[in-house]
């Protein structure tokens, strides 16, 4: 079973009526987290920015979650939006930030 995460996320399924969930793979590791944490910079970026119209991003280990209000954002929009941050290089052509181990 191959377990590498593909190189963009499939499409985002939804959350209820107010967000999407976009997959980066299906195991855990530092490349995974690396993945979804430069996702959610750039996403929490555009938000910051007002470039995107939703309300929240929130990592997990292996996913990314958008959160908007549907009364006044189009999902198919939001979608559109996120899949080209998605595919935009980080800044710099790498991640800045990677991914630590802390033992507890």
């Amino acid at each position: 079973m191959d377990t590498t995460a593909p190189a963009r996320p499939p499409a985002p399924v939804p959350l209820g009526e107010a967000g999407l969930l976009w997959s980066f793979g299906t195991t855990a590791d530092a490349a995974t987290a690396r993945r979804v944490h430069a996702a959610w910079r750039a996403v929490r970026g555009a938000i910051d920015a007002g470039e995107l119209d939703a309300l929240d991003a929130a990592p997990a280990y292996t996913e990314l979650a958008v959160y908007f209000d549907p009364d006044r954002a189009d999902p198919d929009a939001v979608t559109r939006a996120v899949d080209a941050l998605l595919a935009a290089p980080p800044p710099g052509g790498r991640d800045d930030h990677p991914a630590a181990t802390h033992a507890l």
